[in-house]
């Protein structure tokens, strides 16, 4: 069974580890993901509130975290 809920800070640490456990050597060795997800809770843009952790089976599987962007690519019309 699986549940999504909201991240807790308590789950901060384990989410990172997850990240890394799944990117280990994955394209080069090592990996930069976990540090990442680190990075961008310390973000200005980052939003607590839309960010999300996987439970399987009762077990932290994983995260969704987001961060308020804004576009500054203007298209041509006509």
């Amino acid at each position: 069974m699986f549940n999504i809920r909201k991240e807790r800070p308590d789950d901060e640490r384990r989410v990172e580890a997850i990240a890394r456990e799944a990117f280990w050597n994955l394209y080069f060795p090592g990996c930069h993901e976990h540090y990442a997800i680190h990075q961008l809770r310390k973000h200005e843009d980052y939003l607590p509130e839309l960010s999300w952790v996987i439970e399987v089976d009762g077990e932290l599987a994983g995260g969704i975290f987001l961060l308020e962007v804004e576009s500054r690519r203007r298209r041509r019309v006509g």
